[in-house]
């Protein structure tokens, strides 16, 4: 039997069982603001594996979106990421690296062209809504579209066959394309039926076995490790001016150790106090001082009679950092200069957050 005749029967029965739609579900509800939508986006095709993770950066949904990624994203919706690593699509580009041009050479072969020019594909360069919108498009069947075609015309057929709405295009025109906007149109993709077919886009990978059904991502799959030091900071601003108490460990008075374990608690990071500085110490990586990141928690030495380390601050970057001192309660410091930097001991990053 035909292998698309084959295809079209399993999703004929799957249809039965189960009718998939995305367009009135909670990641679209908020039609005036799609950026508001990107995170929900992003997490939904992590979980389908069709958005990847990096340990540092997370999903990094604010950054610029590229013409590479566009193109490794339309081969994923195809479900044709083994058949792009096969090595048997070379590509005409030659601005293209080895690890991409089955990407590339896979998207040549079904007649999707979103390059620059003949010689160059443009990967580095910043993706655009409609240079995305036509990968896609000419990817699910619809080829009377291409990279000569106008704007209006690359927007009024991704409506057509319900890729993105008429609100979408509005805002599409004017904010930035970032890899949040890639997830939102990718996540949108999934509902669109290709052309001369009765099923979608999602019901043809699910046919195919290219779906995953990974766990809910963590906030360091989503956000990345260097992203929780932003967090961390942010939560210990919020209790500028507490003053020092003590063995305190709550908002109503803090020591320097209560302090950190506090903000560490409510961020995320940890589930429990772990003592004193070199208790807290013993849950951390020491790092060099040129790899201080927002963060990383600072730690001194002398500052009393006590051995060890004495005291202990959170890193917020350009040699500063924000602790609980006795004489200023929660406040901003010099890490390096002055009364501390003469006890300045080491910089180490929470394990939870390596």
């Amino acid at each position: 039997m035909n292998p698309k005749r084959i295809l079209s029967l399993v999703i004929s029965i799957l249809m039965v069982f189960s009718v998939v739609s995305f367009a009135d579900t909670e990641a679209y509800a908020a039609e005036n603001d799609i950026t508001s939508s990107y995170e929900q986006s992003g997490i939904s095709l992590y979980i389908w594996g069709l958005l990847s993770s990096t340990e540092e950066n997370g999903l990094n949904l604010e950054a610029n979106s590229t013409r590479l990624q566009g193109a490794q994203e339309t081969v994923k919706l195809l479900g044709a990421v083994d058949e792009a690593r096969s090595g048997n699509y070379p590509t005409s580009y030659a601005d293209v690296p080895d690890g991409a041009k089955g990407f590339t050479g896979y998207l040549e072969s079904i007649g999707v062209d979103i390059s620059r020019n003949d010689t160059e594909f443009g990967i580095n360069d910043e993706l655009n809504a409609p240079t995305y919108l036509v990968a896609l498009l000419q990817a699910f069947g619809y080829k009377d579209v291409t990279k000569y075609s106008s704007e209006d015309e690359i927007y009024a057929k991704a409506v057509s066959v319900n890729l993105i709405s008429e609100s979408d295009v509005d805002q599409l025109k004017n904010i930035a394309f970032t890899r949040g906007t890639l997830a939102y149109i990718t996540r949108k993709a999934l509902d669109v039926k290709l052309n001369g077919f009765d099923y979608n886009v999602y019901q043809s990978l699910l046919a195919k076995g290219k779906l995953q059904q990974l766990a809910y991502p963590s906030d360091v799959i989503v956000y990345g490790r260097s992203a929780l030091g932003n967090k961390v900071v942010s939560e210990g601003y919020k209790y500028m001016g507490v003053r020092y108490r003590w063995g305190g460990r709550t908002p109503k008075g803090f020591d320097c150790s209560g302090y950190v374990g506090y903000v560490m608690i409510q961020s995320g990071i940890w589930n429990k106090f772990y003592g004193d500085c070199n208790g807290i110490y013993s849950q951390c990586t020491k790092i060099s001082k040129s790899e201080a990141r927002v963060g990383d928690l600072v730690f001194f030495k002398g500052t009393s009679r006590k051995s060890g380390y004495t005291h202990i601050g959170i890193y917020i970057g350009d040699g500063k950092m924000i602790n609980s001192a006795s004489s200023k309660g929660v406040s901003l410091a010099n890490v390096y200069t002055g009364y501390w930097g003469k006890h300045f001991a080491a910089v180490a990053r929470p394990n939870a957050m390596m």
